[in-house]
C-alpha cells in the first residue's frame, strides 16, 4: 500500500515537471539550451519510471534503462559539443556586473549625446539631421533663431514641405538625395533662397549605420555673407591699387616726357637769351644793340609759346574730371574755325563736314581742343603742291560715337613712326612750327574720357584720324 502511494506521488511529480518545463518553453521560445534541458527532464522522467516499472516488469525496466543510457550519452555529447557556449553563461554576480556596465555605457552615451547637442545648439551654423525620407529629425538653435520658429515646427516634417520651391531650395534637396544615394560629402555655395544679397556655404555629410549604409545626412549651412563682403572689398581695394599703380606708372612716364621737353625745348632758348644779353651789354653801337634786342624778343616769344604748351599739358592732367554737357559738333567746329580764320585763309584751305550724329555728352573744353588740334595739324602739314582739303564726319558705331578727320596733306609712314605718333615732343616732318604736343594732348583728352584715337595715313596722300567717343 505504501509503495503504491509513493509511485503515485512520483507520477504526479513527473507530470508537474513536464508541465512546468513545457510552460517555460512555451513562454520563452528563445530559452537558452532548450534541447539539453528537455533531454535532462526526459532523463529524470525515465529514471523515475524505471523505479516504478521495476516493481511490475523486469523487461520494461531493462528497456527504460537502455533508453536512459542512450539519452545520457546524447547529453554528454551535447555538453562536449557546446562547451564554449555553456562556459559563456554568466553567474548572477556576473550578470549584475554586466547590468551595471550597460548602465554606465548608456549613461556615458547619454552624456555624450547631451554634450553633442550642447555643442551643436551653440554652433552659429545652421545644423539639421535629415533621414532617407527627407524627414527632419533634429534642428539646432541657429535654425530656430534664423527662421524665428520653434524646434517642434520642424521635427518630423519633410524638408520639402517647409519651402516654396525656390531654385536654391530645389538644388539643396537634390544634393541631399545625391548624398543619401552615393554616400558622398557634398560642399557648395549658394545665394540666399529669398534674399540674393546673402551667401551660404553648404556641407552635407552622410551618416552610416552598422551595416555601412547611409541612413541620414547632417546638413550644415554657414552664413558667409560677411566673408563674401570682405572678399569683395579686398578685390575692390586690389583693383583700386592696381589702378593707382597704373596711374603712377603713367604719371612717371609723363614726368619723363616733361623732363625731356624741358631739357630740349627750354634749355636752348634760355642759353640763347643769356648769350644775347651778354652781347647786348658789351655792344656800344645803338643799331647793333637794337638788332640784338629784337633777337632777344624773338627767342623770348618762342620760349613763351613752349612754356604755354607745357602749362596746357599740366592743366590737362589736373582737370581730368570735367563736367559733361550736351555739345553740338557743328557749333564747336565753327567756333574753332572762327578763331583761326586767318590761318585757314592764309593756307587757302577748304573745311567741310557731315555730322550724322549732331551732338554728344562731353566736356566742351575737350571737344574744342580736339577740333583745334586736328585742324591746326592738318593745316601745319599741308602738301606743298595742293590746297588743304579737310573733311569732318560723325556716325554711330555700337556704343560709340565716331568722329573722323580726313586731310590731303603730307601723310606719313605709320610702319616707321606709328608708335611715336601720339608721343610727347615727337615730330615727323621738317615743319618749323611742329613741336609734337598737339596730338599728345588730344590723345590724353580722349582717353581720359574712356575713348580712343587711331590714325590711317599714306605718305604723300594724306591722313585720316578716327576718334571713338563713349556714347553717354
Amino acid at each position: 500500500m505504501l509503495e503504491n502511494l509513493i509511485n503515485y506521488i512520483c507520477i504526479c511529480a513527473l507530470l508537474a515537471i513536464t508541465i512546468v518545463v513545457g510552460y517555460v518553453f512555451f513562454k520563452k521560445p528563445d530559452f537558452p539550451f532548450k534541447t539539453i534541458f528537455g533531454l535532462l527532464v526526459l532523463l529524470i522522467i525515465l529514471f523515475s519510471i524505471s523505479n516504478i516499472s521495476h516493481t511490475y516488469s523486469e523487461t520494461i525496466y531493462d528497456y527504460i534503462r537502455i533508453a536512459s543510457s542512450i539519452i545520457l550519452i546524447i547529453i554528454v555529447a551535447y555538453f562536449i559539443y557546446n562547451i564554449n557556449e555553456i562556459l559563456l553563461i554568466k553567474t548572477p554576480k556576473q550578470l549584475e556586473k554586466s547590468a551595471k556596465d550597460i548602465d554606465n555605457i548608456l549613461l556615458s552615451a547619454r552624456e555624450r549625446e547631451a554634450l553633442f547637442r550642447t555643442l551643436v545648439n551653440n554652433n552659429p551654423d545652421m545644423i539639421s539631421l535629415i533621414n532617407t525620407n527627407l524627414e527632419i529629425e533634429f534642428v539646432n538653435d541657429a535654425i530656430c533663431k534664423y527662421s524665428n520658429m520653434p524646434r517642434e515646427f520642424f521635427i518630423g516634417k519633410r524638408a520639402e514641405e517647409l519651402g516654396t520651391n525656390q531654385p536654391g531650395e530645389i538644388e539643396y534637396y537634390e544634393n541631399i538625395r545625391r548624398s543619401l544615394g552615393t554616400g558622398d560629402i557634398i560642399n557648395y555655395e549658394s545665394t540666399g533662397w529669398y534674399d540674393p544679397s546673402l551667401f551660404f556655404q553648404h556641407t552635407i555629410v552622410p551618416l552610416k549605420d552598422a551595416k555601412n549604409e547611409t541612413n541620414s545626412v547632417l546638413s550644415i549651412i554657414k552664413d558667409i555673407t560677411s566673408q563674401k563682403q570682405i572678399e569683395k572689398s579686398q578685390k575692390k581695394i586690389i583693383h583700386e591699387l592696381e589702378v593707382i599703380s597704373e596711374q603712377l606708372l603713367y604719371q612717371n612716364m609723363q614726368l619723363q616726357d616733361f623732363a625731356n621737353i624741358t631739357s630740349h625745348n627750354l634749355r636752348s632758348p634760355v642759353t640763347n637769351i643769356n648769350s644775347l644779353v651778354e652781347m647786348f651789354e658789351k655792344e656800344s653801337n645803338v643799331e647793333m644793340k637794337q638788332e640784338i634786342f629784337d633777337k632777344i624778343k624773338t627767342v623770348s616769344l618762342r620760349l613763351s609759346v613752349t612754356v604755354n604748351d607745357l602749362i596746357e599739358t599740366i592743366k590737362l592732367k589736373k582737370n581730368f574730371k570735367k563736367e559733361l554737357e550736351v555739345v553740338f559738333f557743328e557749333q564747336q567746329l565753327l567756333h574753332v574755325m572762327s578763331s583761326i580764320q586767318a590761318e585757314i585763309a592764309d593756307k587757302n584751305a577748304s573745311v567741310s563736314y557731315k555730322f550724322e550724329m549732331d551732338k554728344i555728352n562731353y566736356p566742351k573744353i575737350y571737344l574744342e581742343s580736339i577740333f583745334l588740334n586736328l585742324l591746326t595739324n592738318a593745316l601745319k602739314y599741308k602738301h606743298p603742291d595742293r590746297n588743304p582739303e579737310i573733311v569732318f564726319e560723325t556716325y554711330k558705331s555700337g556704343n560709340y560715337v565716331v568722329l573722323t578727320c580726313k586731310d590731303n596733306g603730307l601723310g606719313m609712314d605709320l610702319k616707321k613712326n606709328g608708335k611715336k605718333l601720339f608721343g610727347l615732343n615727337n615730330t615727323f616732318h621738317t615743319n618749323k612750327d611742329a613741336k609734337g604736343i598737339g596730338l599728345y594732348i588730344t590723345k590724353n583728352q580722349i582717353e581720359s574720357m574712356g575713348g580712343s584715337i587711331t590714325a590711317k595715313s599714306e605718305l604723300g596722300v594724306g591722313t585720316t584720324f578716327q576718334i571713338s567717343f563713349v556714347a553717354k
